[in-house]
């Protein structure tokens, strides 16, 4: 993973993301400003969280969920069975 640099991903927190079922391979650090890889991630996660936290306020927009589906990890964490349905992966049947 490539991620911006902050104070917050202490070694600690760094270390309980490796433990994450396996599921992170590295991490290395970058700076957003030359970095256009992390500029694009921190600009998608942002309207991610938008259309997120529209769905649980009860404003959904189909279209945008749409859109944002394919990016949503199926193992996510999600407490909002509503807005989840919304905006989890499909299910293949």
């Amino acid at each position: 993973m490539l991620h911006d640099e902050q104070r917050i991903l202490t070694p600690e927190r760094l270390a309980a993301l490796g433990t994450l079922n396996g599921r992170l391979a590295g991490l290395r650090f970058a700076d957003s400003i030359v970095e256009p890889r992390v500029q694009v991630a921190d600009f998608l996660a942002g309207v991610a969280r938008r259309i997120a936290e529209d769905a649980l306020a009860g404003a959904l927009d189909p279209e945008l969920a749409g859109l944002l589906r394919p990016y949503v990890d199926p193992r996510s964490v999600w407490a909002d069975e509503a807005s989840w349905a919304a905006l989890g992966p499909t299910r293949v049947r």
